[in-house]
């Protein structure tokens, strides 16, 4: 047990470090930041992705693609990030949403899988036409859906692709909140 322990307070101690780091750095300008658009919102993650090591999921469950601690500040209407799902268009026949889990108090991840809502279909459609984000307002809920396509950092393990390509998408479910 107290491996364990020890090995866990290792991981988010390293966590730590690494997000500390790209807030030094300026990769990761993380923490509590707020947009004012789904556009400039998905952009901040798309950047953040491009900045983590690993490939398509294992960069999901890097420490700042987790960091939804975010506001996205409509004018009226403040939303907090209820999850993050990236929207996968390359490994399976059909366009698949790969869903990050946690176990374990947060100290094992894995990832599930489920087809694209209507809303996220209809968004990919529009998104191979030329659309790069997509957003649906529901009761005290926001869905958001931003395209991801190739840059040039991209192109050195996508090489099949140009840049401009869609790679896939990631899909942002919200709640508004009161201050």
């Amino acid at each position: 047990m107290k491996g364990i322990l020890a090995g866990a307070a290792v991981v988010l101690w390293l966590g730590g470090v690494c997000i500390a780091q790209m807030q030094v750095s300026g990769g990761y300008k993380g923490l509590n930041q707020t947009w004012e658009s789904c556009e400039e919102m998905h952009d901040s993650y798309v950047k953040r992705f491009v900045s983590a090591e690993g490939f398509g999921m294992t960069r999901m469950l890097t420490p700042h693609m987790r960091d939804t601690t975010g506001v996205l500040d409509l004018g009226r209407t403040r939303y907090k990030i209820e999850s993050i799902e990236l929207v996968g268009l390359l490994q399976q026949p059909q366009p698949t949403v790969y869903v990050p889990s946690m176990h374990d108090s947060g100290l094992k991840s894995s990832t599930g899988r489920r087809a694209p809502t209507s809303f996220e279909t209809s968004a990919l459609a529009g998104f191979r036409t030329g659309k790069g984000i997509a957003s649906q307002n529901d009761a005290g809920a926001l869905r958001c859906i931003g395209a991801v396509r190739a840059a040039d950092a991209c192109l050195r393990c996508h090489e099949d692709k140009k840049a401009g390509d869609l790679l896939g998408a990631f899909t942002y479910r919200l709640k508004a909140f009161q201050q």
